[in-house]
Parts: C-alpha cells; structure tokens; sequence
C-alpha cells in the first residue's frame, strides 16, 4: 500500500478497522457457538445421559447480564489482538516498499 502511496496513517487506521472488524465478527461467533454448545449439553443431559442426571426437567438458563460476561471475557483476547497488530505495523513499517 506504501508503494503506490497510501500514507502510513491510513495503512495503520485500515489494518486498526480490519483487526476490530475480525474481533468482533470472532466474538459474535464465539458467543452463539457458546449458545448453541450449551443447548447441545443441555439436550445430551435431558436425553443420552438422563440415568446420569436422573431428571429430564434441565433447561439452559441464558440471561442478558451472563451474555454480557461472556462477551467481556472476548475483551482480554481482543485488546491482545490490537497490540499484535500494532506490533505487526511497527515492524512492518521499517521494511520498505519495492
């Protein structure tokens, strides 16, 4: 991008955009993954292992506030990533454009 003239700061605000957009889309994804691994748990437990459980009344309990939570453990991975990418730029920065 360098060498057909973008400046660095558009290079650097592109790749910021793109690492926030892919954070977010993953933590999307990881939240119903989430949601549809308990279901699955929730349906194995009520049906193959009922004599393990002994009852057939388990339900999966999802409130706001727990999903909340859940997306704010994605927070530590994603502020993880946007270091990396920084750290990426700044290396990348120092090779030049051919």
């Amino acid at each position: 991008m360098q060498a057909v003239g973008f400046p660095a700061s558009r290079i650097r605000s592109l790749f910021l955009i793109e690492g926030l957009l892919l954070a977010v889309v993953g933590s999307l994804l990881g939240l119903a993954g989430a949601l549809a691994y308990g279901q699955l748990m929730m349906f194995g437990l009520r049906t193959w292992w009922v004599d393990a459980v002994g009852t057939t009344m388990l339900k999966l309990h999802v409130t706001p506030f727990s999903l909340l939570l859940g997306v704010m453990q994605a927070l530590i991975p994603f502020v993880v990533e946007l270091l990396l990418i920084l750290v990426a730029y700044g290396r990348w920065r120092l090779i030049p454009a051919q």
